[in-house]
This record gives C-alpha cells, structure tokens and sequence, in this order.
C-alpha cells in the first residue's frame, strides 16, 4: 500500500533544492587574471610615436585586465628600424627640435653639436654641484636640480642614442618587452601561444596581429575559458570577431583602449557571477528532502479520516445498496 511519508527539515533547507548558494569564497570578487602581451612587430609597428612608447602604452592598457607576468614582441631585423633612427639618417627632415630649450635645426647634426656643447656642459656642471654638497644642502640642491636632471635624461635618450647606435630591442626592453625573431608565417608567435596556454600560468592574451591564422588558438582559448583581447587595425576582422574583445592600434595609442578595457573586465565578472547563480536540478536531493514520511514513523492524514481502513473494500466495488442509504439519510 503506498504510503505518503515525510522527512523532518528546517524550513530553510528547502531552498536547496534547485538552488546552490554562493560559497564565501566563489562570492568575493575574483582575482584578475594573468595578462600575456604578445605582439606581431613585422606587421603592427608603431608608426605615429616612438618605439619605447609604443610599448609603454601598451603594457598600460594591458595592466588594466591584470597584471602583466610576460610582453614579447616578434620581428626581424629590418622592422626593428624605427622611424626616429630613419628620420635621423634622412637629409631631408624638415627640423630637428631639441627636447631641452625647444630650438629647431634643419640638421640632425646641428642639433646634436647644439646638445653636446651646450647641454651636455650643463649637466656635467649640475652633477658636480650636486656631488661636492654635504648634509642638508645636498638634500635641498638636489630637489632644486631633479627637474633639470630629469628633463636632460629624457632628451638624452632620444637624441643621443640614435647617434650612438640605436637599438631597438634595448628601447623595448627598457619599456619591459621581450624581443624574439620572427619567423615565416608567424609560426614563432603561434608556436609561443600553444605553449603558454599548455602551461596554465595565462588567464588574459592580449595578441597584437590581424593574423588569421591566430583563429584557432583563440577558439582554444575560449574552450579552456581563456580571456583573449586582439588589438589590431581591422574594426571588423575576423580574429577580432572571435576575441571576447578588441580595440584598435589608435585607441591603444590614444589612451583610450586603458579606459575601456576596465569595463570589459567588468563584463567579464559579470558573466562569471550570472553563470554561478543559475538555478540547478537535483533530483537526488529532491527525493531525499521532498518525502512525506517524518523521522518517527507517522503517517500523515491519521485520525483525519484520510486513511484507508484495511478492512474496507475499494471504492469501485461499492454496491448499490452504500448510495441508497447516503440518499435515504439525507432525506430525513
């Protein structure tokens, strides 16, 4: 005979049944993931600013997914020239404009016989000032003097180093970046991705390149939920699309790609928060909670009339004679 029985609960545990709640941990905010730069040189240079501050701005914007734990850059040896080294060597430049003083020079020559005369004089003088003072004068010349020191050391890196041999790879490693050679196809940087993906150590790749051939990587990404960002000079390219987001090489150069990449973090957050909070289906706690029979045995619906008697026969094989007596009591 079946019997309908329940289990004892707390009012509250019911809840559980489609419902898991957040645990202390799963609720806080999540860390922000690793952020791995890779960068395609040979065919996203920087053409509009420096080579150094391109790769400044760069590792900026990424910092604003996570923090950056590895920036490397691809190329070969002739799209390491960069624009201030071809201008340097031109003839025809128009001016050469000195970062300390601000004067043009039609030569690139006139220009650094102007910096080593004048400027670099001046900078032997301030350090030997700064050198020969004891105690509190010293501490008093030297934030007198830090500005001036400052602003040589920046025009100093700017005009004399192309002079001297530029190297680009020590501009890129000043700004924090790696330099690789690439090889035919990409096939270096393709290569470095499958590698840092096997390892677990990325959660965030931000690939610099409109390569196509960078689309299968990116599918795996998103299978092993991976965040990917692809910045590039295509709106609408097809490595963009399966990007979960994309800014272009301007919007990178501009400052603009550091603000908006907040709130593609944001995004990200909360997706992970709504797909934590979808409602579930248990059916083994559903059968184990949900039962009628409490823990001491009790048949509910006792001494309410609700119970079948033993002794009594099924409703369908009720005679006749069971209705008349209902009818004849409820005449008198």
């Amino acid at each position: 005979m079946l019997r309908l029985t329940r289990t004892k609960a707390s009012p509250l545990h019911h809840h559980h049944l489609l419902f898991k709640p957040l645990s202390s941990s799963s609720s806080s905010s999540s860390p922000a993931p690793p952020v791995a730069i890779f960068w395609d040189l040979n065919n996203k240079p920087p053409s509009s600013i420096l080579l150094y501050d391109a790769a400044f701005r760069l590792r900026l914007a990424a910092s604003s997914l996570g923090p950056v734990r590895l920036s490397v850059a691809y190329a070969s040896p002739n799209a390491l020239r960069n624009p201030l080294r071809r201008r340097a060597e031109d003839p025809a430049s128009s001016s050469f404009v000195c970062r300390v003083c601000a004067r043009n020079f039609y030569r690139h020559s006139s220009l650094l016989n102007h910096f080593s005369t004048v400027h670099q004089t001046e900078q032997a003088k301030r350090l030997t000032r700064l050198s020969s003072a004891r105690g509190a004068r010293r501490v008093a010349l030297a934030a007198q003097l830090s500005q001036k020191i400052d602003k040589y050391k920046k025009a100093a890196r700017e005009i004399l180093i192309p002079e001297a041999g530029y190297g680009p790879a020590e501009e890129l490693a000043r700004a924090g970046v790696k330099v690789r050679a690439a090889e035919p196809d990409g096939r270096a940087m393709r290569r470095d991705v499958a590698e840092e993906m096997d390892r677990g150590r990325i959660g965030c790749f931000v690939l610099v390149s409109d390569d196509a051939g960078l689309i299968p990587a990116v599918r795996e990404m998103r299978v092993r939920h991976l965040r990917t960002v692809v910045v590039g000079d295509e709106a609408d390219g097809a490595l963009r699309r399966c990007a979960d987001a994309g800014f272009l090489w301007r919007e990178v150069v501009s400052g603009k790609a550091r603000k908006e990449a907040g709130t593609a973090v944001g995004k990200w957050k909360d997706r992970d928060l709504l797909k934590r909070l979808e409602w579930r289906y248990q059916p083994e706690e559903e059968e184990e909670e949900s039962g009628w029979e409490e823990s001491d045995g009790d048949v509910i619906g006792e001494g309410l009339g609700l119970t079948p008697d033993e002794d009594s026969e099924p409703w369908w094989k009720l005679d006749a004679n069971s209705g008349d007596s209902v009818v004849r009591s409820a005449k008198l």
